[in-house]
């Protein structure tokens, strides 16, 4: 393994760990946003479901990053996009349609709307991480291509 491909797998395992955390953090505040909620609406069993749609939230998008990092890894970025789409998506239908079935805690619009929030907050953050974790539109653009930019110069790909 030469030099440039350790440093390249070291930098895209650092930025699976920093959208990991990125994730986290966001269902974190919409996890205790739809527990709140949910107690209003339902006490300990409806808070109960807003933490817990926000967990299968959270482990559908670190499923889905991890798909689009191994992915990248092996040279096919695009396959992991769509094993991050199957993830993001496929888990918390599945996990919701089984929840609504077996519990009868809250309500079921309430309920959907809890795991909805939940998941629409992890579909936008997941989906801005995957693009950037590929090399995409970078989510921050650096200093040198904003500068580039204000002087009219396209930046350079080789700096």
């Amino acid at each position: 393994m030469t030099s440039s491909s350790s440093t390249s797998s070291s930098t895209s395992a650092s930025s699976l760990l920093l959208s990991g955390g990125a994730l986290a953090l966001v269902l974190l505040v919409t996890g205790a946003a739809t527990a709140a909620l949910g107690h209003r609406w339902g006490g300990h069993e409806g808070m109960l479901v807003g933490i817990s749609s926000a967990a299968i939230c959270f482990v559908a998008g670190l499923l889905g990053l991890l798909a689009v990092y191994i992915a990248k890894q092996m040279g096919q970025a695009l396959n992991g996009l769509l094993a991050s789409i199957f993830f993001r998506t496929g888990l918390p239908l599945l996990a919701g349609t089984l929840l609504l079935n077996q519990l009868e805690v809250l309500p079921r619009p309430q309920a959907v709307a809890l795991l909805t929030v939940n998941y629409l907050a992890a579909l936008a953050c997941e989906t801005l991480l995957s693009v950037w974790m590929v090399g995409g539109t970078p989510l921050m653009p650096t200093a040198k291509a904003a500068t580039a930019k204000s002087d009219g110069v396209a930046p350079s790909k080789a700096s």
